[in-house]
């Protein structure tokens, strides 16, 4: 008992309260609670889209370190294209019952951190979506929709406009080298727009990193039944470079990139070598997870309820060994929800020159970068991993559409396109 009241006392600077849920982002707010994952059913590093009577599942996952049976429910909850709340009351854009309790669980066997893991797959028979749009799928607690234990993104397309795109070098000098431009076109179909510029609103989400998503993106020309999108700034990415990764697959020995391991009777510590900046490195194409992360062991033959977890001490060595001036270092992926909140910032060690942070992980592959952000607020990976047009990224086109005196924003087209593989393609034309 004691063990356990110490890591959750340990892990409570790691949770959002529920003031700080004004973006409508993925965020944990009880300490108990971790590695919540929501993808496509059968493929941890894709991203949770349903399409409208597609037939599409999603899995539902996450791990609460109590170790015992609580009573969670689930309901969703539509947003605007910027996720702002809509004006909708649920019935409008659900059908069934809300509050679907999660009654599948298993308790942990084998690891050293006690822990109940929960799953599901989405949507259930009784309770689905209706409309196309930016949900929030929320799990509370004990029936109370106020009790909130986690929020997590989600997306559902009605698919009336097709997307076509593909990714560009940008025509200006200052970017071609370093940035990727999504070319796109939007097609119409049989929908009647009074305004297009009004009425549809794009977004470009690139490798689910909503903090650095493109909104407002206006259409360059209108051609027959179609909207074109060739905008030398609004939709112009940095294209930052492969992701660094964390094997922590195994407690036994020391995976790649870990300096060493230390297993302990009620926890234990992993601690990955120091990271240095890749500005000046040179550029090298590898398979990641663009941002994502995968649970998997090497030590258990089910990692769901076998997996054990470890504290992951992370180091990030600056230039010079000095700290960025006026900025914040982040550690940035999947592995942190992409927030950019105190629980994923690294703090400065004067007496090693270091950046350091440690993140309580479930065993698995895990990607992640470091970020900094200015007082303004603005991300940017300049100082810390470098931007290359040739670096492989998966880009996500969000079309929507609100007529005229419109309640919502509703998700009516979505294309995907990879900067790879669009490169690939051109070259064995």
């Amino acid at each position: 008992m004691k063990a356990k009241l110490l890591l959750v006392l340990a892990l409570a600077p790691f949770v959002r309260t529920l003031a700080q849920d004004d973006d409508g982002g993925t965020h944990v707010f009880k300490p108990n609670i971790r590695t919540v994952q929501l993808y496509a059913k059968g493929s941890q590093t894709t991203p949770p889209v349903l399409t409208l009577g597609g037939g599409d599942v999603l899995d539902l996952s996450f791990d609460d370190l109590d170790g015992d049976v609580k009573n969670y429910s689930y309901a969703f909850e539509l947003r605007n294209e910027d996720w702002s709340p809509t004006s909708l009351n649920a019935m409008e854009y659900t059908r069934g019952f809300t509050g679907i309790q999660i009654t599948s669980y298993k308790m942990s066997s084998l690891a050293t951190t006690r822990y109940t893991h929960y799953h599901i797959t989405l949507p259930d028979a009784n309770y689905t979506p209706t409309k196309g749009g930016n949900y929030l799928l929320k799990v509370y607690q004990d029936g109370d929709p106020s009790n909130l234990a986690f929020q997590v993104r989600f997306l559902v397309v009605n698919n009336t406009m097709p997307v076509t795109a593909e990714v560009q070098p940008p025509f200006s000098s200052d970017t071609h080298a370093n940035s990727q431009k999504v070319q796109f076109s939007v097609g119409l179909g049989n929908q009647q727009l009074t305004n297009p510029t009004q009425e549809i609103k794009v977004v470009i989400v690139q490798n689910w990193c909503w903090a650095m998503a493109k909104y407002d993106i206006r259409p360059t020309f209108i051609r027959n039944n179609s909207l074109e999108y060739n905008p030398e700034v609004d939709a112009v990415f940095p294209g930052g470079r492969e992701w660094r990764w964390l094997d922590n697959r195994t407690f036994r020995f020391r995976g790649d990139r870990v300096a060493r391991v230390e297993e302990g009777a009620t926890t234990n510590h992993v601690y990955i070598l120091p990271d240095p900046s890749r500005v000046d490195l040179p550029f090298i194409v590898y398979t990641d997870q663009n941002g994502a992360y995968t649970i998997v062991s090497g030590d258990s033959n089910n990692v769901n309820y076998q997996g054990d977890y470890g504290w992951v001490h992370f180091t990030y060595a600056p230039p010079g060994g000095m700290p960025y001036e006026g900025k914040d270092l982040y550690l940035y992926g999947a592995l942190t929800n992409y927030d950019l909140g105190d629980s994923a910032r690294l703090r400065w060690d004067p007496d090693r020159h270091v950046y350091t942070t440690a993140q309580f992980l479930k065993q698995g592959y895990y990607d992640y970068m470091y970020v900094t952000k200015n007082k303004d607020g603005n991300i940017s990976l300049d100082e810390t991993e470098g931007n290359f047009f040739e670096t492989e990224n998966n880009y996500l086109i969000l079309v929507y559409y609100r007529p005229l005196g419109g309640r919502f924003d509703e998700l009516v087209g979505l294309g995907r396109v990879n900067s790879l593989a669009q490169k690939n393609a051109q070259q064995t034309q």
